[in-house]
């Protein structure tokens, strides 16, 4: 196939099991949130079709639209554009701070302008793992000769001001997640982070440098979790949840959910016929493996998560026959944070860990949260995209194999 047999979708480059196990996982998703929040729907006397499934089929045509545009840009052009993108996500995490945003449960993590609500920290994954992967194929080889400490002003010169310079992408990373944190919304800053520092090690970060971040992760980590009262709150009560007094309290919708998810058994075909929805608050967001556990079984958990798992697979395999270092840094990046957000998902659902807040890629609603991940995926295909240069060259030799030296057509002696 080629650009003009289908446009940009159907080109030769394009591939197509990203773009199709993309849109099963979204169809399923919109499937999963119709059936867990229509009973809270007619509850509050309106549609069968809840709100929340309304708003995903609307990120979805929005997502759909973003990753045509995306995915037909050369990946050289979003490597060059990717500091001023980055520049443009932070400014917009300001927004919840502003008159614009809005405050929902305690936490201001969202800005409106008219009739449309973003959550700015969902883009901001998208635009790390951009701005990283630009930042890290654009970096020259570390020397490896050893300066000693003396004198100072030498080492300094030579070894601190150049580590720092090339940590500062990192670093800029850092503080924005830092600036998601205060929202609060430590989930989404935890995946930020960790996702990054995967591109890191796949970016030829030094064990060493990878080593000192790794333990100033874990002793920052410590401090977010036990700084603030509600959080060692929660984690406290995380291991007691089974205490009556917890059952009912803090550790309520932990408890219902693993309930439904034992309730599925190995195959369950009870469709719609689930109580995990009618118990939890929020059963279309971050606990919705509660409603597909208990109404699919193991086997349909199981599928959802083979499915999460075999676009994460897809995005490595594209990143080995990327034709750049970018573009080979990119999926990897993008496949870190959906495998990282999808395995603390489930972790949270079945409470081997306690709520933070993280939702299931594709399957918890959240146009925001949609609209990001196809933007990512259509990055994935703009970087397997041949830059123009090389097309050109490509062009030309095709060109002059059935022509002589002299640029006249010569005739086939078959």
């Amino acid at each position: 196939m080629n650009r003009r047999s289908g446009g940009a979708l159907l080109a030769s480059w394009h591939d197509p099991w990203l773009f199709f196990l993309t849109l099963a996982a979204t169809l399923l998703g919109v499937l999963a949130i119709a059936d867990a929040g229509y009973v809270r729907s007619l509850d509050r006397g309106s549609a069968l079709l809840p709100r929340e499934a309304v708003m995903q089929l609307i990120g979805f045509g929005v997502g759909w639209i973003a990753y045509a545009f995306v995915s037909r840009v050369p990946g050289t052009t979003w490597q060059r554009a990717a500091t001023l993108l980055w520049i443009l996500c932070c400014a917009l995490l300001l927004l919840p701070k502003t008159p614009l945003g809005v405050e929902m449960n305690e936490a201001r993590r969202w800005f409106r302008v008219g009739p449309v609500q973003l959550q700015p920290s969902e883009f901001a994954k998208v635009g790390a793992l951009l701005y990283l992967s630009a930042a890290l194929s654009a970096r020259k080889a570390w020397h490896n000769r050893r300066i000693p400490m003396t004198p100072l002003p030498r080492w300094l010169d030579l070894v601190l001001v150049p580590k720092l310079g090339r940590a500062l992408p990192f670093l800029w990373v850092l503080a924005a997640a830092g600036l998601i944190e205060l929202e609060p919304d430590l989930g989404t800053a935890a995946v930020i982070v960790a996702s990054s520092y995967l591109l890191l090690v796949a970016g030829g970060v030094s064990r060493k440098s990878l080593g000192l971040l790794l333990v100033a992760g874990i002793l920052l980590a410590g401090v977010l979790a036990t700084g603030k009262s509600y959080r060692m709150e929660r984690l406290a009560s995380h291991w007691h949840r089974w205490e009556q007094a917890n059952m009912d309290d803090i550790g309520y919708q932990t408890v219902q959910s693993e309930i439904g998810m034992a309730m599925g058994g190995v195959v369950s075909l009870d469709a719609g016929g689930g109580r995990t929805k009618r118990m939890i608050p929020a059963p279309t967001t971050d606990f919705i493996m509660a409603t597909i556990a208990e109404e699919t079984g193991f086997v349909g958990a199981v599928s959802v998560i083979g499915l999460l798992g075999a676009i994460v697979a897809r995005l490595l395999g594209l990143a080995r026959r990327a034709p750049s270092r970018f573009g080979s840094l990119l999926p990897v990046g993008v496949a870190s944070w959906i495998g990282i957000q999808s395995v603390v998902n489930v972790c949270m659902a079945n409470a081997l860990i306690m709520p933070i807040g993280v939702p299931l890629p594709f399957f918890s609603s959240g146009a925001s949260s949609l609209v990001a991940l196809w933007i990512a995926m259509g990055l994935g295909q703009a970087v397997l995209r041949p830059t123009p240069q090389r097309a050109a060259v490509e062009v030309s030799d095709a060109s002059g194999r059935d022509r002589w030296r002299h640029g006249r057509a010569r005739l086939s002696r078959a």
